[in-house]
């Protein structure tokens, strides 16, 4: 499978706006404590995905969050 960037400039990745704010204090706490908790670099990245899966499951159902 070859992966190709819909935009070049990968700069357009990364900006924020109202919907996506990453500079919020509920994404870059829980950030922090999973970078906290992870071993290297790999494990975080791990550690993250994870996370967002399961917090995306969540939301998605509209089931309550236990964590």
């Amino acid at each position: 499978m070859k992966v190709s960037l819909f935009m070049q400039d990968i700069r357009e990745y990364l900006k924020f706006d109202a919907e996506i704010d990453f500079n919020h204090l509920s994404v870059n706490k829980p950030a922090d404590q999973l970078y906290d908790e992870s071993e290297n670099e790999t494990d975080y990245i791990r550690r993250a995905y994870e996370y967002d899966h399961e917090y995306t499951a969540y939301e998605v159902s509209g089931e309550e969050r236990t964590h």
